[in-house]
């Protein structure tokens, strides 16, 4: 295995032998030499044009034949580490990935609310995974050159399987509401192809409930799929709430909040 040296250790190698090996040839030089300058042992001018080349050879022989220090790889690694992501990365602790819901204290509010990171639903969720299912509808012109749906139409079906969803059980008129729910945040991931004409469902669950927003986990799928069949893809979608006029963020209206809690799964 390769033993990374440390930088600095390794300038520092290079730097001795280049001076002590200018130093040689300038005292043995015609300079210095105290007999007769056509007689000096080291008749250079320039010694500099081998005492640079002499330390870089001396610092990669040093490299090849010398006791490799055992703490030497991990401080270049922690350097490394530094070098790339900021000062102090090298003592961050592990990220670690919750595997059950938790709850976590938010802000200044002291509510408790489930993180978005911790639901434990498996990164290919299947149909049984999702509380609500709307039926999709494609058009022909949803088709791209490829002859499947284009990327960009899975948020159209995802938007308004949503907002479908919200108007059709609370009776929120969007045009009239005096809380609009704006998307912050939105995400898919895609594991197998649709196209038109398929029938497909997608299916809504409410992953995490805050204060002014709330997160929903999405999949879209065929319709008629086992409760055990993986969704084709994976939707991620973050509503804030927010005033009308100011549009500053405002607590989810009471109605909003008993639907996605019925949701939550």
């Amino acid at each position: 295995m390769e033993t990374l040296q440390h930088p600095r250790r390794r300038d520092r190698n290079r730097h001795r032998t280049g001076l002590v090996t200018t130093v040689t040839l300038i005292i043995l030089g015609p300079q210095v030499w105290p007999g007769d300058a056509d007689n000096a042992p080291v008749p250079l001018t320039f010694p500099v044009l081998v005492s640079i080349p002499v330390g870089f050879l001396g610092c990669w022989i040093g490299t090849m034949i010398g006791k490799p220090d055992p703490h030497q790889g991990n401080a270049f690694t922690k350097l490394r580490v530094r070098s790339q992501v900021g000062l102090g990365a090298e003592e961050s602790p592990p990220v670690r990935i919750p595997t059950r819901p938790q709850l976590v204290r938010t802000d200044m509010t002291g509510e408790m609310k489930m993180s978005a990171e911790a639901v434990d639903v498996r990164e290919t969720p299947t149909v049984a995974d999702f509380t609500v299912h709307r039926t999709a509808t494609t058009r022909w012109s949803d088709n791209d050159m490829y002859g499947h749906l284009n990327n960009a139409v899975y948020y159209q079906l995802f938007d308004a399987a949503i907002n479908g969803w919200i108007i059709e059980h609370t009776g929120l008129n969007p045009v009239a509401a005096p809380a609009l729910g704006v998307v912050a945040e939105s995400g898919c991931r895609y594991f197998e192809q649709l196209q038109f004409p398929q029938a497909l469902e997608v299916g809504i669950r409410v992953a995490r409930l805050g204060r002014t927003s709330v997160t929903y986990d999405l999949g879209l799928f065929p319709t008629g799929l086992p409760e055990t069949a993986a969704v084709a893809a994976r939707g991620r979608w973050v509503h804030v709430y927010v005033d009308r006029d100011t549009r500053r963020p405002v607590p989810i209206p009471d109605g909003l909040r008993r639907l996605f809690e019925s949701a939550t799964g």
